[in-house]
């Protein structure tokens, strides 16, 4: 089917361009769009268009089936209608609610959602991104609550970086929960400066350097009145450890210390590293999941989230 629709920047000068385009055709079932405005590499946005077939405006009727039922005994079983890519999700069986709704996905080009179809090829997909599949699950879990999940992932960022703009997006936003993914560039860049210093790599002092920017990032986001959720870095393989010597063995020590903060500060961790390890789901150049990786990265911080935050509701207390 032929679909049309207008993307607006509100008065904003730019240029917004969609995947796939106004104009195209869709096929029957859900189609997730993808809009990014090109003079701001942050800004965009994504929804799904479902696409039905209404069998009584065609000529004559609906269309006749090969299997007519039988005159006599029960009817044919229908057959189930296709699943989307991602797992299902059974809404709860009680009335539950989760005590958070507005959640921000706080990183670097793993939150914003890159994909590495060659070694040195990236893709940004905020679409396949782990926080858009994220928003879906919960959706689908919670369907009469407003939950969004906002995707502020900035390629190429290191965890000081991070932590510089990070009180402005959360005063920005005001989340109930912030989701903190980040320090594999730091360890790229600290590798790369101590070999051209020709110095050996000091994994155990660069690695605290991550981490205390994690623990200020978590602390100053508890103190705006946000729950935090710490993830361990995503595992890397042969073709980042082969341009980052010493890289595999720098990730393991940091995210040894993120399971250490997380415990800490009750803030996880979310283990998207045992999730991911050994899956073959990381991208062609070694550190971008694939689409597939997303979705796993995105299951489970679902896991997590519903397990810290669901709540049962009341029929005579309704939960707020």
């Amino acid at each position: 089917m032929l679909v049309e629709f207008e993307a607006l920047s509100n008065g904003a000068s730019g240029t917004i361009a969609c995947e796939p385009a106004s104009g195209s055709l869709f096929p029957l079932g859900n189609t997730r769009v993808s809009c990014l405005w090109r003079d701001r590499v942050d800004a965009g946005c994504t929804f799904s268009v479902r696409v039905v077939a209404d069998t009584d405006t065609l000529p004559g009727g609906p269309p006749p089936t090969d299997n007519p039922p039988p005159t006599d005994g029960p009817p044919p079983t229908e057959a189930p209608p296709p699943t989307d890519d991602l797992p299902p999700v059974e809404p709860p069986a009680a009335a539950t609610r989760l005590t958070v709704s507005t959640i921000l996905a706080f990183g670097d080009s793993i939150t914003a959602g890159y994909v590495s179809p060659t070694a040195f090829t990236l893709l940004l997909e905020p679409q396949n991104s782990y926080p858009t599949l994220l928003e879906e699950l919960l959706r689908t879990r919670f369907p009469s609550q407003n939950i969004s999940v906002i995707n502020r992932g900035t390629g190429r960022e290191t965890s000081a970086e991070g932590n510089d703009r990070f009180l402005n997006e959360v005063d920005r936003y005001q989340p109930d929960l912030i989701l903190i993914l980040e320090g594999v560039n730091d360890l790229a860049l600290g590798i790369l400066a101590a070999s051209l210093d020709g110095k050996p790599f000091d994994e155990n002092g660069f690695t605290d350097g991550i981490v205390l920017n994690l623990s200020t990032m978590a602390r100053r986001g508890s103190k705006r009145g946000a729950a935090v959720l710490l993830a361990t870095l995503t595992p890397v393989e042969a073709a980042w450890r082969a341009a980052n010597p010493d890289g595999d063995s720098a990730v393991d020590s940091l995210n040894r210390k993120i399971r250490s903060l997380g415990s800490e500060l009750g803030a996880g961790p979310v283990e998207t590293h045992g999730a991911l390890e050994g899956t073959g789901l990381i991208g062609q150049d070694g550190l971008h999941p694939t689409r597939q990786g997303y979705e796993v990265v995105a299951q489970t911080f679902f896991e997590m989230i519903v397990s810290r935050f669901e709540k049962s509701v009341s029929a005579t207390s309704p939960f707020e």
